[in-house]
């Protein structure tokens, strides 16, 4: 995401006690292959995979997708209200934004047993943030649904790592072949 652009995977899922509970889970469309495209199509992003399943008296969605910069994922309708940002702070840092819109589960589910977790991994090296877990450069915030309330706001600055430069050491032994060979040369001679 050093230029804004990057990619993000989604993966929810929802345990039923019964085969009619499945069929209300169902009814939803958040469990509706057609219906996730729909939420997740946009000009500046490109579809990878979306796959609904049941595995053990769960239901599964994964969506996984490219998008050309994080602004753009304000366009898509399952992000409505999330505000993504990533601008330029202080010098060298960038600053990641996010806000979580009220969560209301309905269908009968209890809002404590809801486990939201968002899971970020952002290039460079963070130095402030909200989240909960920080490992290297992945960040991750956990919520219940209760506890986002009227919303939240996540957020991380980072300096970006460097790009991929060639190391020096290879233009001084390329230089050093190019001196070697313009030797050997000159001895033939």
């Amino acid at each position: 995401m050093t230029d804004n652009s990057g990619k993000m995977f989604i993966h929810y899922w929802i345990a039923y006690s019964s085969s009619q509970d499945s069929l209300i889970i169902g009814s939803t469309g958040l469990f509706n292959k057609d219906s996730l495209l729909a939420q997740f199509t946009a000009a500046s992003v490109k579809i990878k995979s979306v796959e609904v399943f049941n595995a053990d008296s769960t239901t599964h969605a994964q969506i996984e997708f490219q998008f050309d910069s994080i602004d753009s994922l304000n366009t898509l309708k399952s992000f409505t209200g999330a505000k993504f940002t990533l601008e330029d702070a202080l010098g060298k840092t960038k600053k990641f934004s996010q806000i979580i819109p009220p969560f209301m589960t309905g269908y009968g589910l209890n809002n404590k047993s809801t486990v939201i977790e968002y899971v970020y991994y952002l290039p460079g090296k963070i130095f402030n943030h909200n989240a909960q877990e920080l490992y290297r450069n992945r960040l991750t915030w956990r919520f219940n649904s209760d506890e986002i309330g009227p919303g939240q706001l996540l957020y991380a600055t980072y300096v970006p790592f460097k790009l991929k430069e060639t190391p020096r050491w290879i233009y001084y032994l390329g230089a050093v072949v190019i001196f070697v060979v313009i030797i050997f040369l000159l001895k033939r001679r």
